[in-house]
């Protein structure tokens, strides 16, 4: 991972940012953006939600927003979660250091047992790699209409 990046919770100041970040990986995934800004701001300010423990938000000395990524607990037992990384980024080690505390922070969850999801498109082979080496494994896929 790449020294010069620091690793930070989002505020509602990175929404513009990230918002960004996510179009973008969504374009070059799907072809289409799957958020809007009044979505991800939903998400943030839900009373489920939590920007300081739920948001990890990576930029570079200059204060470039390079990744994000979060836990949203939809129950005790439901958890979803999403890894963004700027195209530019990928491969240096962010996405696995972000895996590294999405894990940890599910883990600190009410109960031992937990479904944990993600979307992924089949575009992004790095992606489907690096949760396969961690001991994920595809359940459910869909087509995007």
């Amino acid at each position: 991972m790449p020294e010069t990046i620091s690793i930070r919770p989002a505020t509602i100041e990175d929404l513009e940012p990230v918002l960004g970040l996510m179009i973008a990986q969504n374009m070059a995934d799907y072809d289409s953006p799957m958020i809007s800004r009044v979505r991800l701001r939903q998400i943030w300010e839900s009373p489920k939600f939590n920007l300081v423990s739920d948001t990890w938000l990576v930029s570079t000395h200059d204060g470039r927003v390079i990744a994000y990524a979060d836990v949203q607990r939809e129950s005790d037992t439901q958890i979803h979660t999403s890894v963004f990384v700027a195209a530019d980024q990928s491969g240096k080690g962010i996405e696995r250091r972000l895996l590294q505390l999405v894990e940890a922070r599910v883990a600190t969850g009410p109960v031992d047992e937990v479904v944990v999801s993600t979307r992924i498109s089949d575009r992004n082979a790095a992606g489907i790699s690096l949760l396969e080496q961690a001991g994920y494994s595809l359940d459910l896929s869909f087509l995007v209409m």
